[in-house]
């Protein structure tokens, strides 16, 4: 890895680790505020977190489907293979089924816990 490499990896693990604390930061100034004045009580606190858990699971999708879809194109790139085949596609296509059957399991999971 070069050094140009590291200092763009250290550069966006530095703006990452701080974004995330300036949101937590900010979001709990915002629910302590509104608690405080009496613009929202405990249910409407729920809720909200409620909102924020389908988000976290949105983005658990998304990076399901990233990931999954770059190891399939990694596969790609040490298989042999003609340029009409279409076993790239379909390649391609069973590592994007299974990110989404994990992303299913997950969230079933979650949803018969509760």
């Amino acid at each position: 890895m070069d050094s140009n490499t590291t200092v763009a990896i250290m550069f966006i693990s530095a703006f990452s680790a701080t974004a995330l604390i300036v949101n937590f930061l900010l979001s709990y100034r915002l629910k302590s505020k509104m608690l405080r004045s009496g613009l929202m009580d405990l249910e409407t606190l729920k809720l909200i977190d409620q909102i924020k858990a389908d988000s976290r699971r949105n983005v658990l999708k998304w990076i399901l489907l990233l990931f999954f879809g770059g190891a399939g194109l990694i596969v790609l790139q040490y298989t042999r293979y003609q340029l009409n085949e279409p076993i790239p596609y379909g390649i391609e296509a069973i590592f994007i089924a299974v990110a989404l059957l994990i992303y299913y399991l997950l969230v079933f999971r979650k949803n018969n816990t509760q």
